[in-house]
């Protein structure tokens, strides 16, 4: 069943439909969200929030974008304000990037990385300009499409292939051992 049908179970008054949706996404916008904010509690609350927000406001979700796309972009709008909330209360700002996740990911490629290639792939990534770290983050861990990169991002398809190449492009001259500034 797609979720755009459990959608529309959940809204013709089957609750189970959307524990369907969550059990569906939870884990992989765990993921997306942690990449984002960096701490558990946050990541936790965040993702409790985007379901919530899913949950109240499924009536006017109106299919333009697919469902996955929706739930990640209430996720980003939610990462953003926690962003912008933590800046204002933050005093260190020379925090160090956290390391990779050791689980891995759906692509397995982190698997084959030692923990100081992830350590440093990760630094530059939460280096990248943010649209270009959003494209990342969603094509690659996430294995969005490029059009769902654009959903979620609001943007035309150029713009979101425009951010992944720029992103690949200073990816590719980090592993060449150029040093990104």
């Amino acid at each position: 069943m797609t979720d755009d049908e459990l959608l529309k179970q959940f809204l013709d008054g089957n609750e189970s439909a959307f524990k369907e949706l969550v059990s569906r996404h939870q884990h992989n916008l765990y993921r997306f969200v942690w990449r984002q904010v960096g701490n558990h509690d946050d990541t936790s609350d965040i993702c409790q929030a985007s379901f919530v927000q899913v949950y109240r406001k499924a009536a006017q979700f109106q299919g333009h974008a697919a469902f996955k796309s929706w739930l990640y972009k209430i996720a980003i709008n939610l990462s953003k304000n926690h962003h912008r909330s933590a800046a204002r209360q933050r005093i260190d700002k020379n925090v160090e990037p956290e390391i990779i996740e050791k689980t891995g990911s759906d692509t397995g490629c982190e698997n084959v990385l030692d923990d100081e290639q992830k350590a440093r792939i990760k630094s530059v990534i939460s280096r990248l300009p943010e649209k270009q770290r959003l494209t990342i983050q969603l094509r690659f861990f996430q294995e969005c499409t490029l059009k769902q990169v654009a959903e979620i991002m609001e943007c035309p398809i150029g713009t979101a292939k425009a951010n992944y190449h720029h992103a690949l492009k200073t990816l590719r001259q980090f592993m060449q051992g150029d040093d990104y500034e």
